[in-house]
């Protein structure tokens, strides 16, 4: 029985960019930023594995976990919603597109409420 060989550090970086890569492919952002969040959490929790038994079936279910995200990414992108989320847009055009919509949303109610007495 042969001991499996423990992925070097260089092959770890590149499954980790990999994941990251592939991550960002998703359309939504909860699932960008999800899928940026456990990738980071599963890779500190694998980091002080000593055994190179255990890092070796760490590096294959890795592998694994990154075909399932690619997948995925191709899943949801059938899916997505052609809406952007509020988290996905830009700071200053979205105060400025608030702003606009609360002017005119007061101004509306206030052309109700002028035409109403």
């Amino acid at each position: 029985m042969m001991a499996a060989l423990a992925p070097s550090p260089a092959e770890v970086r590149a499954l980790f960019r990999s994941f990251m890569k592939a991550g960002k492919r998703f359309a939504s952002y909860n699932m960008r930023e999800y899928t940026k969040r456990r990738v980071r959490e599963g890779f500190r929790e694998t980091q002080n594995l000593q055994d190179p038994g255990a890092r070796a079936q760490a590096f294959a279910k890795g592998k694994k976990d990154l075909e399932v995200v690619k997948r995925q990414s191709i899943l949801y992108s059938l899916y997505s919603p052609p809406v952007k989320s509020i988290m996905e847009l830009h700071p200053s055009s979205s105060s400025a597109s608030l702003a606009a919509a609360a002017a005119a949303s007061s101004a509306s109610k206030s052309a109700t409420v002028s035409s109403s007495s």
